[in-house]
């Protein structure tokens, strides 16, 4: 018994010889909340590496979110580490700085073509109305997924005090289904809306398309080093599309992965901001089928002058009356972006070739056939 004590003691003394504990000065232990910002942390960390090996720790790409995890009484390295760790980043160190960095993705290999290889044609269609209008038509979107919609046509006044009537003369309520491109027109003809763009895209099922009506912005900031810099920023109507067929059963469909963006820039105290809203969806299409994204709103903005007619626009040095009979107005209209994707599974190579071989023949065939009925026709001799 006493032997193997002895055993035991001299093992944990070459063990604690072998791995002997480093001394951690209580100034270079940290304690974060996992509710802290992740820029705070970064200044918090920052200052004790300034402090203690005369590195700065920057984060080129300014990360905000919360740091999600709670530091308590760790050396400040190793709390940098658990903190990019748990956000999905690195650092990487250098002889005066230590710089945060997003961990660069494996490229995935190239795409191999075969004569089986199938694409999908994405039809988009950006639509922009104004939702009291929408809602006073009675559109229902619940639809078209045929590629009609339904309107509920027993409204007759559009806006109060402007006279217009949607052009169904009924007596009683009336509710008919409309193809949905033509209901687009005639709204953009009533100017109760309008079709900002309609583009088409052919991809490759499992290959990410992306459309983009609008502009990139460049904001001027500062790297890490004071360096002046300009970043990229795209802002618009982004549509990022991933699409998949997938086949069961002898039935080819569209697995869908949507991103929709809308997004906008602007001035405020702070410098240039720039206000998105975005959509995030998972649908499956049957080849021809089509879905709808609403839900994308904006405010408009504008002034508008009321008052007694002609008087109301008279100059100001006109005895003042302007003032006196009129007033701007300023009015706040909300506009929703609604998009409609129609998806189509386009013929593979093998298929077209096949197809494109069969003609030759079918058309001898018929050529034949009306020879021969032709020849029915034709008294004989």
């Amino acid at each position: 018994m006493q032997t193997l004590f002895l055993l035991l003691l001299f093992g944990s003394l070459g063990f604690s010889q072998r791995f002997p504990r480093e001394y951690i000065r209580p100034e270079e232990l940290v304690s974060l909340s996992p509710e802290l910002p992740f820029d705070q942390a970064v200044q918090i960390l920052s200052d004790v590496a300034r402090r203690f090996e005369g590195k700065v720790i920057v984060d080129p790409a300014h990360h905000t979110e919360p740091i999600g995890v709670e530091v308590v009484n760790l050396h400040w390295k190793r709390a940098l580490e658990q903190i990019v760790r748990a956000n999905g980043l690195e650092y990487r160190e250098y002889p005066n700085y230590i710089e945060i960095v997003t961990p660069r993705k494996e490229k995935p290999p190239p795409l191999e073509a075969t004569l089986d290889t199938k694409e999908v044609n994405i039809s988009a269609v950006f639509f922009e109305g104004e939702r009291r209008i929408l809602r006073e038509l009675g559109v229902n979107w619940q639809a078209i997924s045929t590629g009609k919609t339904k309107v509920d046509a027993s409204l007759s006044t559009i806006s109060p005090g402007d006279g217009q009537q949607l052009s169904i003369a009924v007596s009683h309520p009336l509710s008919a289904t409309l193809n949905v491109i033509g209901l687009l027109k005639t709204f953009e003809a009533r100017n109760w809306g309008r079709i900002i763009a309609s583009p088409q895209i052919t991809v490759v099922s499992g290959q990410e398309a992306r459309i983009q009506v609008g502009q990139d912005i460049f904001v001027t900031t500062r790297d890490f080093a004071g360096n002046v810099i300009q970043q990229t920023f795209p802002t618009g109507i982004i549509l990022t599309v991933k699409p998949k067929i997938i086949s069961q059963e002898g039935v080819d469909f569209v697995y869908l992965d949507i991103k929709a963006e809308r997004s906008s820039a602007g001035i405020s105290a702070v410098g240039t901001t720039i206000n998105r809203t975005q959509a995030t969806t998972y649908t499956i299409l049957r080849d021809g089928e089509q879905t709808v994204i609403g839900g994308l709103y904006t405010n408009d903005e504008s002034i508008v002058r009321r008052g007694i007619p002609i008087l109301k626009d008279l100059p100001w040095w006109v005895f003042g009356l302007r003032f006196l009979t009129g007033y701007n107005q300023r009015v706040i209209t909300k506009k929703e972006l609604v998009i409609f994707l129609k998806a189509e599974i386009v013929p593979s190579i093998r298929e077209r070739l096949k197809r494109a071989l069969r003609k030759p023949g079918e058309q001898i065939e018929k050529k034949r056939e009306e020879f021969k009925k032709f020849k029915e026709q034709v008294p004989g001799p």
